[in-house]
């Protein structure tokens, strides 16, 4: 599974969602999307085991997030120039697996992001190309330095020739490393919450079906009692499991609510590609209102300069409409792909 940086960095007066969880995580440990990120993999886990993550900047503390939770079943990660993840939230065996082999965190050098807070687990650092300019222009994943065979080429000596991404990310380390260190019992505090939650709604189910296996293997070897009271027995414990087991699904899933309530699903994608094809058609008018608005500035006078400026600002193609496109395309394309499995299967 990989997971994405921020969006809307070039403009975050209409899309602060991203940042607004970034400073969340940064201070308090949990944010949302952390929180959705967790309930992804789960959802979505190979059961054996073999699970890989991958993640850039937001992207690698939300991967990093989902394997402090779910470590034993995530056989590596790999992140490049992660936003930290908060160190007081975790605990002692979060922060030991934080430290295995298979956490494998690459900072490019003069890469800022990856100084915003405290970092606790080892980091590899590699050269960085030189061809992204400007104060975050490390921080892209492009600014890496590979030699002729593809692979990263090591730094020895971070911040080499970036002397003000290493002022501003020592003074950025001091200043949230101070907040989170204040915060830290507020953020073990959630991570208490969030792994109680995990293991009741996650591990307990489980726990208990092996506990009923094992206590059917032990009522079977009470030869004194009859069969039927054995019988009797195990139907018991099984209805008392089936019932806590429901109980933890109502009240902590709410996929499984909304499935019990809705048992069948009947989806059109032909209108789920109609919807997108006419919200595309929204785009492009909104583009072309966009350009013909630039080709007022050369008639507008100077009152009216202002008035333009302010239309010209709100007046561009929806980062939220492409957004919308995507998820109705995407959503039609999986479930004309299910269609066609269980046609096969039939």
């Amino acid at each position: 599974m990989s997971f994405r940086g921020t969006e809307g960095m070039d403009d975050l007066l209409h899309n602060p969602k991203d940042m607004a969880d970034n400073t969340l995580t940064a201070s308090m440990g949990v944010s949302p999307q952390s929180l959705e990120a967790i309930a992804f993999f789960e959802k979505n886990e190979e059961k054996s085991g073999k699970n890989y993550l991958f993640g850039h900047s937001k992207g690698g503390e939300l991967a990093a997030e989902v394997y402090a939770t779910n470590y034993t079943n995530v056989l590596g990660i790999h992140i490049i120039n992660p936003q930290p993840i908060n160190p007081y939230k975790l605990g002692p065996d979060q922060l030991a697996a934080l430290q295995s082999k298979k956490f494998d965190a690459v900072v490019i050098n003069g890469d800022i992001v990856s100084w915003l807070g405290t970092t606790p687990y080892p980091v590899r650092y590699v050269e960085n190309n030189g061809t992204q300019s400007g104060l975050f222009g490390p921080h892209s994943v492009d600014s890496m330095k590979l030699d002729n065979r593809g692979y990263a080429v090591i730094e020895k000596d971070p911040f080499s020739g970036y002397v003000w991404q290493g002022l501003a990310s020592t003074i950025a380390t001091a200043v949230m490393g101070d907040i989170q260190s204040h915060l830290r019992v507020y953020s073990f505090a959630i991570n208490t919450v969030v792994r109680v939650g995990n293991f009741m709604i996650n591990d307990l189910p489980d726990m208990v079906h092996q506990f009923v296996e094992y206590l059917k293997q032990a009522i079977d070897r009470f030869r004194v009692i009859s069969h039927a009271a054995r019988i009797a027995i195990i139907e018991f414990v099984g209805s008392l499991v089936k019932g806590v087991s429901l109980l933890f699904k109502l009240a902590f899933n709410a996929g499984y609510r909304y499935a019990t309530a809705n048992p069948m699903i009947k989806v059109d994608t032909y209108k789920l590609r109609n919807y997108a094809d006419r919200l595309e058609s929204i785009n492009r008018r909104i583009s072309g209102i966009d350009r013909r608005m630039d080709s007022l500035y050369l008639k507008a006078g100077f009152s009216d300069l202002w008035n333009l400026l302010q239309a010209d600002l709100f007046t561009e193609e929806s980062w939220n409409i492409k957004k919308c496109i995507y998820y109705l395309n995407e959503t039609a394309d999986d479930f004309e792909t299910v269609e066609r499995k269980i046609i096969q299967q039939l």
